[in-house]
């Protein structure tokens, strides 16, 4: 099947899914086996439409993105399309090999695919849109190794196929343009600026000179140089490395078997050396080149206000730091070498006492296991003796609450006696409390009526006054009042507010405020020119300090500098002396091991020449010495025997505590045998007995079959004898019938069978009867029914 096909049925597959109505698998396959697809096209669909549905959320986080980004340039109804796409990118591209994957690119759509791997294969679009959403579900290690690496190790041979879809996607595009019709361009107004005036640029004022105090020296030719010492330590090197391959030159290589065998081992050996080499191949760092001048030499820096201070606070925090130790001094007058002395000896002290601290702890630890121990023996008796006086306290408790609830019960029947014979009392009380209600509000019926009464009089005499009030100010207003406004500026408005003034005192306090501000300006403007010039004077103060003490500390550190330099040297040539003073000693001392092991080598000839001349002397003493030879041997071969002995002896025993070991687990399996078995014939009787009432029945019924069977054999081999006995000689067996009396054979061969044929029939019944038996007993050993089934 094509590859446009096989991804637009994984889509009409996932769309068709539906997950509350049955698993992926399942639909899967009913899917394709409705559409009757081959196995490796229904095997592909399988895995795609799984993977799509098992990595919902990572694919919905891909497309989520990029329809945010390139809403313009992709559309929803491609949405499972690149879902399946994402998928086959994302997590199943190394499946896939790039030839395949490019085949399903190239099938579908050039502009759609160009915007969804341009989107995916970009490693600034998976960390802004994808990775942290990606971190949100998965694991970081996961999405950073799994999925974001992989992606980026695919990113070169996706950008080939990137490049040919945005070739084919602007072909595409130019052949819709060209398609198209073009619309006839129309005149349009230009506009065109205005023929103005440009204003010249405006000249920049020269820099100020910097002025430069000094005049840098040329730097030596010996910084560049290597040092001397150098070509000296490689010369030693080289010579002692020629040394020692000369040494070794005449060694024999070991010959193994494994050089023999044919492989071409070296050269992957080599290969693999030369990767190494070139992965690990150290690339020095460029360093600069460092020019040093002299402290007096150096130019000077210009500090800004914010250095100055802290050059002077640092300062400042080294004098308190010197008249602290002074003061110290003046105060103390001694010097502390004696207090160091104190100090070592009292940390001895204190790392002793701490010694005997771990020790003493030791044994309060060993002592408070013990007592830890019966601590804990008490506490358990304790317990005990606790639960027990619980158990009791109680049982106690339980008496006493019963005894409570009887008291209770008893005051509650009490109390409800006394509440029902108060009962009976409230009837009268309810109806005297009822006739003085009634009397309060007959009371208070008059004293309201009285109330309204003089209310309504109190109404009518202001309603008089009110009606007076308005005739006045009716007549008032009737008479005609000039009313022509006359502005006096001394005046006020007459709004009886807070402040109130007039026009010509707002004027002259406004004259006044302003004369102020005007004053108060000129007086914060001379405070801070002031407070800028103290601050000036400060800081050229404080500049002129610093530059003091700086070049007082660079004169310090310069001796300073010399005098380690200068102890250095005596430190190396004290060193020098010394390793020259070891090397005299230990030459000393090896030439007098050396003279004493010559000195050895010389006794020990001495002695093997003096061996040598006794065994010459002691040559006629050889029997004597073979005697002696013998006894040895002897005693040798004595000691020899009691060895076997003792080690026979410890095999015995150690055979026979084995055997008896093994007679013990015989004698177990023996009786667990047993009693299995004796089970197992207890049950066996059981079915057997079971089965024999069956088979006896079986057995009666089989022969009386048999003697029917065998009487009716006989009888049938008589008719034939008597039918051809007639049709031979008819005449003789009428006389043979006459002569025979009524109601039976006459003869005894013919009217019974032989006593040998009865036999054989009885062992012929009981050899069936007894493989029947046989047969039961084999298969019906679970179950009755098989032994009388035959």
């Amino acid at each position: 099947m094509k590859p446009v096909e096989l991804v637009q049925l994984c889509c009409d597959c996932y769309v068709s899914y539906r997950p509350t109505a049955c698993t992926v698998d399942s639909h899967v396959e009913t899917w394709c086996s409705s559409r009757k697809l081959d196995l490796g096209d229904a095997k592909f669909i399988q895995q795609v439409v799984y993977g799509c549905v098992r990595f919902k959320k990572l694919l919905k986080v891909v497309l989520t993105a990029l329809y945010f980004k390139h809403g313009t340039e992709v559309s929803r109804e491609d949405y499972h399309l690149y879902m399946v796409m994402a998928y086959l990118s994302i997590l199943r591209l190394e499946d896939l090999t790039m030839p395949v994957f490019r085949k399903f690119v190239m099938s579908q759509d050039k502009l759609k695919m160009f915007v969804l791997l341009a989107f995916i294969f970009n490693s600034h679009n998976l960390e802004k849109w994808v990775k942290d959403e990606w971190c949100k579900v998965y694991d970081e290690q996961f999405v950073n190794d799994e999925l974001i690496a992989r992606m980026l190790r695919h990113l070169p041979d996706v950008s080939d196929i990137l490049e040919r879809l945005r070739e084919l996607s602007q072909e595409d595009t130019k052949a819709a343009e060209q398609l198209t019709p073009t619309k006839r361009d129309l005149k349009t107004t230009k506009v065109e600026p205005f023929a103005l005036t440009r204003p010249k640029p405006r000249l920049l004022p020269e820099p100020e000179a910097i002025p430069v105090g000094f005049v840098a020296n040329e730097i030596p030719d010996a910084v560049y140089k290597e040092p001397a010492i150098n070509a000296k330590v490689k010369a030693a090197k080289t010579a002692a490395r020629e040394e020692t391959v000369s040494r070794h030159k005449k060694a024999a290589k070991p010959k193994l078997e494994t050089d023999l065998r044919p492989m071409n081992k070296p050269a992957l050996i080599a290969a693999a050396a030369k990767q190494f080499e070139e992965e690990h191949a150290y690339i020095p760092p460029k360093h600069n080149k460092i020019v040093r001048r002299a402290p007096e030499d150096q130019a000077p820096v210009r500090l800004n206000t914010a250095a100055i201070l802290r050059e002077d606070a640092l300062v400042k925090k080294k004098l308190e730091e010197e008249v602290k130790l002074m003061k110290q001094y003046e105060s103390e007058l001694r010097d502390p070498t004696e207090f160091n002395r104190w100090q070592k000896e009292q940390l001895a002290m204190d790392e002793e006492a701490r010694l005997n601290e771990l020790e003493r702890r030791r044994a309060e630890m060993a002592a408070s296991d013990i007592a830890a121990r019966e601590a804990q023996a008490a506490m358990h008796l304790d317990k005990k003796l606790q639960v027990a006086q619980a158990l009791h306290d109680k049982a106690v408790e339980r008496n006493m609450l019963a005894e409570e609830q009887a008291l209770m019960l008893e005051a509650k029947r009490l109390q409800v006696m006394e509440v029902q014979e108060e009962a009976s009392k409230v009837a009268a009380v309810l109806e005297a409390e009822e006739k003085k209600k009634q009397e309060q509000a007959a009371a208070l019926r008059e004293e309201k009526k009285l109330l309204a009464a003089e209310a309504a009089a109190e109404r009518a005499r202001e309603e008089v006054e009110r009606m007076d009030l308005v005739r006045q100010i009716r007549a008032l207003e009737s008479v005609r009042v000039d009313r022509t406004p006359t502005f006096d500026p001394t005046e006020t408005a007459g709004t009886r507010v807070m402040e109130e003034m007039s026009l010509a005192e707002l004027r002259e306090r406004l004259a006044l405020r302003n004369q102020q501000l005007l004053e108060d300006e000129e007086e914060r403007r001379a405070q801070i020119i002031a407070t800028k010039q103290r601050k000036e004077q400060s800081l050229i103060a404080k500049v002129e300090s610093i530059s003091r003490l700086r070049a007082q500390a660079g004169k310090d550190a310069v001796d300073k500098r010399n005098a380690i330099r200068q102890k250095e040297e005596e430190m190396k040539i004290a060193r020098q002396k010394a390793r020259e003073s070891n090397m005299v000693l230990l030459q000393d001392k090896i030439e007098k091991q050396r003279a004493a092991r010559q000195a050895e080598e010389l006794r020990l000839q001495e002695e093997i020449r003096q061996i040598q001349l006794k065994r010459q002397f002691l040559a006629a003493g050889a029997q004597q010495v073979e005697e002696t030879k013998w006894k040895e041997l002897e005693r040798g071969a004595e000691r020899a025997a009691a060895n076997a002995v003792r080690i026979r002896q410890d095999a015995r025993a150690e055979a026979k505590a084995t055997k008896a070991s093994q007679k013990k687990n015989w004698r177990l399996v023996r009786e667990r045998e047993e009693a299995e078995k004796a089970a197992f014939m207890e049950d066996y009787f059981r079915r057997v007995n079971l089965n024999g009432a069956r088979e006896a029945a079986a057995d009666a019924t089989y022969d009386m079959a048999m003697k029917k069977e065998t009487v009716e054999s006989i009888r049938a081999q008589q008719a034939r004898v008597k039918a051809k006995h007639m049709t031979s000689n008819p005449y003789d067996f009428i006389a043979t019938d006459l002569s025979r009396p009524q109601g039976g054979l006459s003869s005894p061969t013919s009217s019974s069978p032989s006593p040998g044929a009865t036999m054989q029939r009885r062992a012929m019944v009981t050899g069936k009867a007894s493989k029947r038996r046989a047969g039961g007993n084999g298969s019906g050993s679970g179950s009755g029914s098989g032994s009388g089934s035959g």
